[in-house]
């Protein structure tokens, strides 16, 4: 995508209907669609946003309302179809690096193991769960929340405790995707691993 006469690096893409799209990027871009595609409009960011800001993932809980996350602790919020983002007062202490949500609930995973939650009123902070760079995170309504993150990391709450499911890898993990299925739930990740592959399983 072109801004200003230069190409502008996209990292991330969210949709809220066939119609409505948020994409984001570098240099505090935010993009969005309301045609489906047909025409693009770029989205001004707050002026408490640093300069070339990289917007690192989106996440859209309706066509009005989303989230974005990105560099040196950003988290924005839009709940009119991004004519306005407002910057958000949070207990991140690290980057953030991805972000998920399911119904009211919103979750972002970040560096050195920062995972936050906000249930529509509140934030909390889950600190010890594990010191690893996070990088991705699945919030589900019935699975429960799935992190994902370096040297193998792979998490799920369940609402009340913490777990480490065993998947005997070692390498980064880059993304996670929940789905029901009729034998329980899979879980699919992807990873950094020298020849491309997918790491799949199932629980019940």
């Amino acid at each position: 995508m072109a801004q200003a006469g230069r190409a502008t690096t996209l990292f991330a893409v969210a949709a809220a209907s066939d119609k409505v799209v948020w994409a984001v990027g570098a240099n505090n871009t935010i993009v969005h669609t309301s045609d489906g595609g047909g025409t693009w409009v770029q989205q001004s960011v707050p002026t408490t946003v640093p300069p070339n800001t990289m917007f690192r993932d989106v996440a859209a809980a309706s066509t009005l309302s989303a989230w974005v996350v990105g560099n040196d602790g950003v988290i924005l919020r839009t709940v009119d179809g991004g004519q306005t983002w407002v910057r958000q007062n949070t207990p991140a202490t690290q980057e953030p690096r991805a972000v998920s949500i399911s119904g009211d609930d919103v979750w972002i995973v970040g560096r050195a193991g920062m995972i936050l939650h906000f249930d529509g009123l509140n934030w909390t902070s889950y600190t010890g769960v594990t010191t690893q760079h996070l990088n991705d995170v699945a919030a589900t309504q019935f699975s429960g929340i799935w992190i994902v993150g370096n040297n193998g990391a792979l998490l799920l709450y369940d609402g009340v405790r913490w777990y480490q499911p065993s998947t005997d890898e070692t390498d980064d993990l880059d993304n996670v995707s929940v789905v029901g299925t009729n034998r329980g739930i899979e879980v699919w990740v992807t990873g950094s691993w020298r020849d491309p592959k997918v790491l799949g399983f199932s629980c019940r």
